[in-house]
């Protein structure tokens, strides 16, 4: 494992964006479980001005959710419209290939089973040390968190693991 020690926020988006760009151009049909929240949106800006810049096929990368949280979330996915809003809208990638957790699912932990299972057949490599950090909970004292207890397949790698849905209050 390698650490990575940035000075901050700026400079850690700007790294993330690179290497995001990097993998995406070795490997057109990327595997990415995308995050959400205050610390992506750094490198989703600087992917989209880039993209202005010197575009990339986005359109063969698969998406997949990572964090959500459970209802009473908007039945579309409070994370996942970050993710529509910040990342999607501007990079083309079809919505076949975009895999948001279901939040509506009658059993929570069954949709959270069949969505590792999906992301695990999309990966090819180990989940490098960003993909394994936890998480910090919701700042919503009234909602409920859902996640695998791990991130899935960040920048095209696989799940070591078999990830369960919890629950965080």
């Amino acid at each position: 494992m390698k650490v990575v020690v940035f000075r901050d926020a700026a400079e850690l988006a700007a790294a993330a964006a690179i290497l995001f760009r990097e993998r995406l151009t070795a490997r057109p049909d990327l595997a990415m479980a995308v995050p959400a929240g205050r610390t992506p949106r750094r490198m989703y800006a600087r992917l989209r001005d880039w993209q202005a810049r010197e575009p990339v096929d986005y359109g063969r990368m698969r998406v997949f959710s990572i964090d959500e949280l459970c209802p009473p979330a908007p039945a579309d996915g409070y994370f996942w419209r970050q993710v529509r809003s910040e990342f999607l809208s501007w990079a083309g990638v079809p919505t076949e290939r975009c895999h948001p957790f279901d939040v509506g699912a009658p059993d929570l932990e069954a949709m959270s089973g069949r969505s590792v299972a999906r992301a695990r057949s999309s990966c090819s490599s180990a989940a490098p040390p960003s993909a394994r950090r936890s998480h910090g909970s919701s700042t919503a004292p009234s909602i409920r968190r859902c996640r695998p207890q791990r991130s899935a397949c960040t920048l095209g790698a696989r799940f070591s693991r078999t990830r369960r849905l919890t629950r965080e209050r």
